[in-house]
């Protein structure tokens, strides 16, 4: 019989995608847009939730950087929801 053990730590598979203290007072929204923008370049087409938990950002910061890159088209989405990056 299979045992679950708690799982305390989240490695992530590349350094870069490592979650960064979420200090959203302090958030340059033009730079959270480009994380954002590698992030989903990454893990592939997501809702701003998925973003926001592998960066470990909360809900609300995410969401403001998905909006600065969904005006400037760099993000379209499918049928069920899921944006993807535009490559230009």
């Amino acid at each position: 019989m299979a045992v679950a053990h708690r799982v305390d730590r989240v490695f992530f598979a590349k350094p870069a995608l490592a979650p960064a203290e979420d200090h959203s007072s302090e958030s340059d929204p033009a730079k959270d847009a480009e994380a954002y923008a590698m992030a989903l370049r990454e893990i592939g087409p997501c809702g701003y939730g998925a973003v926001a938990r592998c960066l470990g950002w909360g809900a609300t910061r995410a969401g403001q950087a998905e909006a600065v890159l969904r005006l400037a088209g760099r993000i379209v989405y499918d049928r069920t929801g899921r944006g993807r990056l535009v490559e230009e």
